[in-house]
This record gives C-alpha cells, structure tokens and sequence, in this order.
C-alpha cells in the first residue's frame, strides 16, 4: 500500500465528504488503505453514485472492531474499467498478497505470516464470490452454457477452498514446512485456473455481458 487512510472516528456522511476529495483532480492512478471503526460498505452506494467507473474496492479486513479496504482510484483515460479488467486486477492483486505470504513464512515472520494470510483468504473468497454470486450466473445466462467454462471454474474454486483450509490450519499452528507445502501446490493451482480465466472466460464475458457490464460490476463491488 502506498498510503493510508483512517476514517475512524468519522460518521459515514464525513468519511464519504473525506473520500469525495480523493477525486479531486485526478491525473493517474492511485492506491488508498482505507481504514474505519465501521463497515466500509456504507460508504459504497454514494461512491459508486459519484464516481462510477473511477476506482476499484476490494476488502481487506472484514470487522468486527475494525474493516479495512483497499481503494484504487482510477483516472478511466488511463485503466478503462470492464469485466476483464476487474477481474484481472483483482488475480493480481491476490497474487502479490500471496507472495507476501510466501515470504514471511518463508523469513520466520509468523505474525506478519499470519496478517497477510487473513488478507490473503479475504481476498480469494471474496474473489470467488464477486464470481459465483455475480459474473458466472449473467454469463450463464447470456450464453446458455452452464456445463461448460464456468463449471470447471466452480470446481475449481472448490479445490482451492479446501487448499485454502489446509494453509489456515498450517498457519495457525506456526508450521512453516507445512504451509511452504500448500503454498507450493496452491501457486500451481492458481496460475492454471488465472490463466483460463484470464485467456478466455473474461474476455467472452466481454464479449456476451458488454451491456450488461455496469450492473454486474456494481453489484459484485457491494459483495
């Protein structure tokens, strides 16, 4: 993250006046930890009002006494905001947590280890939810395919969830060897199934969802 931003202590109208100004003269892209006493997502629907298309909104600490965010803002001449683009934000961005997760473990850094990974699982399960709740069942239905790309996504949402349950085990109980194992398999795992997404899903969703586009991304940014 190359900034913060506590909103602690505001009310959601002073927080949403605060994020308001971020907007402000924008001239390229820019990333924002948000952090609050309060459910971000009350800030979301005035967001989203007044700045469609302007940035992206991904969690990373989901309460209960505190919720963080993290919050690009977008100069649209620069990153043009679709489907694809979403989505492939979002594999990048879990991929550089991952990383992150890698690495601690990897220097003994367990706490540190333990922080990223909470953002890490956060991150993928809201991944595959924006998905399953949002993209797979428009795609479905624009396209009549519901045994074909979107049902081995699906399955293969469900082999990395069990990975994912694994590694919090192995994280939990401090086990480096362990989790270096997982974090192996997951690697491998991950990069296949980002690839197919990325190299054919999301750019037929493009294609099949292009006027349906908004409505599908304001919805899964709320998840």
């Amino acid at each position: 993250m190359s900034e913060s931003l506590d909103l602690s202590k505001k009310n959601v109208e002073e927080a949403q006046t605060t994020l308001d100004g971020l907007f402000e003269g924008l001239a390229d892209n820019r990333n924002i930890e948000l952090i609050a006493d309060f459910d971000l997502r009350a800030l979301l629907p005035a967001l989203q009002e007044k700045n469609w298309g302007k940035f992206n909104w991904f969690p990373l600490e989901d309460g209960p006494s505190i919720w963080r965010v993290d919050l690009t803002l977008l100069n649209p001449a620069v990153s043009p905001r679709g489907i694809e683009e979403l989505f492939t934000s979002d594999h990048q961005r879990c991929d550089e947590i991952f990383v992150l997760v890698e690495a601690a473990a990897q220097a003994g850094d367990l706490d540190k280890a333990k922080k990223n990974f909470a953002e890490f699982i956060l991150g993928m399960n809201h991944h595959f939810a924006m998905e399953e709740e949002g993209f797979f069942p428009a795609f479905e239905q624009a396209t009549g395919m519901t045994q074909g790309p979107t049902m081995v996504m699906k399955m293969e949402h469900t082999q990395m969830r069990g990975l994912l349950m694994q590694m919090q085990e192995a994280v939990n109980k401090e086990d480096v060897g362990e989790i270096s194992q997982i974090t192996s398999t997951l690697m491998v795992i991950m990069r296949q199934h980002n690839i197919k997404e990325e190299q054919m899903l999301y750019r037929m969703g493009g294609m099949h969802l292009s006027n349906q586009a908004d409505t599908i991304l304001r919805t899964v940014q709320a998840l």
